[in-house]
Parts: structure tokens; C-alpha cells; sequence
């Protein structure tokens, strides 16, 4: 969206230090701004929303929430990529708040604890990552003062952590390393 145009780039810089990125702008990215960023910082190619089909037949990990806004088309954009695809895929931010539940199947979730509780319903503890992973068929990185990460089978802790963590935009260079 044009509001949160730092976390798209945030994700994007954070994969682009380890694979090559294709990035599908909307009406509402300032197309100008994005190539002015584009030279100035790294380097993605640019497709249009029209194009995505096609693209993600070509792709092979897809990262999808940081810097969407929350209108209808969104959600409707977000489940049908998410419905649609069998690639790898990184569902975070915009997207959770939007995605339906019953899509989740080998997705890989990166919510903070509002997001996992908006989507699953529940309190997001070590347990219940775990169940949630292990119902939904998806792999769950909970992000918070101890993350933890769970494929349904096992359930790691990360109590690497600090205060700093929680700052604005780290979950999205999370959600770009990850789909990297």
C-alpha cells in the first residue's frame, strides 16, 4: 500500500541479499518511487499486478504480506495467489489478517502474537504453535519474546532475542530471509 511501502522494501532488501527478486507492484506503489528506490538501493524487477499469474509459474518461493494494505481486493488477491499456488510460500503481515484459514497447508506463517491470535483463535504459547502447525499442515515462525517454530512435528524455541526485535520492521526482513 502507499502507507507501508518501508516493510515491501524492507522484505525485498533482506531476499535480495540472497536470491534474485521479481516484486508485482500495484496502482496505489508509486510506480516512480519504486524504480528511484530500485536504483538507489538494490536491485528487483518490477512486474504489474496484471502479470502475476504468469510470473508465479516462474518463481520458485513467493513472500506475500509486508506492505499490503487491507482493502477488498487484497483479500480477495491474497486467497486466490494462496489458493492457486504450489510454491513455497511466506505468508506474513497484511496477509494474515486476511487469509482464510482453511488455505494453509504447507505455507510457512510468520505472525507476531496478535496475528496468531486473530488467525487460529487461541493463545499463541509453545503449545499451541505446535498444534496449530501440526492442524493446518503449515510451519509456524511466532514471533515474540521467545519465538518459537513449529512444522506440526517438532517445536523449536529462540530465546535469542531482545526488546530491539520488536521494532517496526524486523518481522519483514524475517518474512524476506525466509522467502529467501
Amino acid at each position: 500500500s502507499e502507507k507501508y511501502h518501508g516493510a515491501l522494501l524492507l522484505a525485498l532488501q533482506a531476499a535480495s541479499r540472497i536470491v534474485d527478486i521479481v516484486y508485482v507492484y500495484t496502482g496505489e506503489n508509486n510506480r516512480e518511487l519504486v524504480n528511484k528506490l530500485k536504483s538507489e538501493i538494490f536491485v528487483w524487477i518490477n512486474i504489474e499486478r496484471c502479470d502475476l499469474d504468469a510470473t508465479v509459474a516462474n518463481v520458485d518461493a513467493i513472500v506475500i504480506g509486508p506492505g499490503l494494505s487491507e482493502y477488498d481486493d487484497t483479500i480477495l488477491m491474497v486467497n486466490d495467489l494462496v489458493a492457486a499456488c504450489d510454491k513455497k510460500m511466506v505468508v506474513d503481515a497484511a496477509a494474515l489478517w486476511v487469509l482464510d484459514i482453511k488455505q494453509l497447508k504447507s505455507k510457512i506463517l510468520t505472525p507476531h502474537t496478535r496475528e496468531f491470535e486473530h488467525l487460529f483463535g487461541c493463545t499463541p504459547t509453545a503449545d499451541n504453535t505446535l498444534a496449530m502447525a501440526k492442524k493446518y499442515d503449515c510451519v509456524i515462525v511466532l514471533k515474540g519474546r521467545i519465538d518459537y517454530i513449529s512444522d506440526g512435528e517438532e517445536l523449536y524455541e529462540n530465546h535469542t532475542g531482545n526488546v530491539g526485535m520488536t521494532k517496526g520492521g524486523t518481522g519483514d526482513v524475517l518474512a524476506g530471509l525466509i522467502g529467501g
